[in-house]
């Protein structure tokens, strides 16, 4: 895979990246976020095509109902050997926001390697996600699975998440990934804070990381490509040497690395902990 400036320039490296997760058991509901939900449709079905995914689409928003329609178009019916591939047919979920999004969230807890899409307005799916009625933990599954094709939806969606106090919807998608797999797996669920700022020794300024245990003095940044530049790595240079005579230990990984292999770096950081405290992981 090759440089982007950012995971928005190439949505469809995030959607690797949720197969990716899926296949090592973490459940993800990918929705894919346009200015209207046929623009959504058009761009999830030209980026299927061009990819060699098939895409079932569901006939109603509702459990039975898809994974029947799911089912009725694969080999012999079964559904444990589809998922056991590499890349396994897309099921998309019609219908409006609100009656999508949890029929999509009850599949993927059913079968996390199914591939579960959604196709959305922004219109739509802000209005669903801000309304009250619609419960914290669907928000949080929305925004884990966010796959804007717009700059701008992202920014729409990042006052979403401040509204609703969902945190943390990161700086950056690499970021989101990361913490979202640190809060669904038991040996560092509930470790990690996000965006925390932390006192510099020369009291100047206070220095603000990506992901912080505080019990393990352990601060994981995740370097995007702006990272490369001379000044940026000067800064981050010094950055890490403060954080390291504080007592931090600091771990760097970079979009690619997360987004090629997202798992693998989930590992590494857990057993970073399970050195650093080993008490505390299970």
């Amino acid at each position: 895979m090759g440089p982007f400036r950012t995971l928005l320039d190439a949505p469809d490296q995030l959607l690797a990246a949720h197969d990716r997760l899926r296949m090592s058991g973490f459940p993800v509901v990918t929705l894919v976020n346009a200015r209207s939900q046929l623009d959504a449709r058009t761009w999830l079905g030209q980026w299927a095509q061009s990819h060699g995914r098939k895409i079932v689409n569901a006939p109603e928003p509702n459990v039975s109902a898809a994974l029947s329609a799911f089912r009725a178009r694969l080999p012999n019916g079964d559904l444990a050997v589809a998922l056991g591939a590499g890349q396994p047919p897309i099921l998309r979920i019609p219908g409006a926001f609100k009656e999508a999004l949890p029929v999509a969230a009850t599949l993927s807890k059913m079968h996390p390697s199914l591939a579960v899409a959604l196709a959305c307005g922004i219109g739509d799916m802000v209005d669903s996600l801000l309304d009250p009625r619609t419960p914290q933990e669907l928000v949080g599954v929305a925004l884990q699975g966010l796959i804007p094709v717009d700059d701008e939806d992202w920014r729409v969606m990042q006052r979403v998440a401040e509204a609703r106090q969902v945190q943390p919807f990161l700086r950056g998608a690499c970021e989101g990934i990361l913490y979202y797999m640190l809060e669904a797996r038991q040996e560092t669920r509930g470790r990690f804070s996000a965006n925390a700022h932390l006192a510099s020794t020369s009291g100047a300024r206070s220095l603000e990381v990506d992901l912080l245990c505080v019990t393990a003095r352990l601060v994981v940044e995740i370097d995007g490509p702006e990272h490369d530049a001379q000044h940026r790595r000067h800064m981050d240079a010094e950055k890490q040497g403060d954080l390291e005579r504080q007592g931090y230990q600091v771990q760097r990984f970079t979009n690619e690395s997360v987004v090629q292999d997202p798992v693998g770096v989930w590992r590494k950081i857990a057993a970073t902990l399970s050195r650093t405290a080993p008490g505390e992981i299970r």
